[in-house]
């Protein structure tokens, strides 16, 4: 079976299907953007990436230029929190 990259819907043998970020290719961008409200998110693209582990920042201005396809937005820091606790448990499940 051929690996998939990028945005798609992951299929279950249930029937139950799951929008996807599949990584890997080095072509997607995780970028922090803070917005005027006081509000930030993690934004989501695929296509303009420059290689594994390249990191983005970028103001509150969004444009069709930037591939974002999903953001996740925050307003308190324990949010936050509780992504990057979340983020370390996966990463320490690659790393098995």
């Amino acid at each position: 079976m051929e690996k998939l990259y990028g945005f798609y819907t992951e299929e279950y043998d249930n029937g139950f299907g799951v929008e996807t970020l599949m990584t890997g290719d080095g072509k997607a961008q995780f970028t922090d953007i803070g917005f005027d409200n006081g509000n930030a998110s993690i934004a989501m693209s695929y296509g303009l990436g420059k290689g594994v582990g390249v990191k983005n920042h970028k103001g509150g201005e969004m444009n069709e230029s930037t591939l974002i396809k999903w953001q996740i937005k925050f307003e308190s820091q324990g949010s936050v929190d509780a992504m990057i606790e979340t983020l370390l448990r996966v990463k320490n499940r690659l790393s098995r």
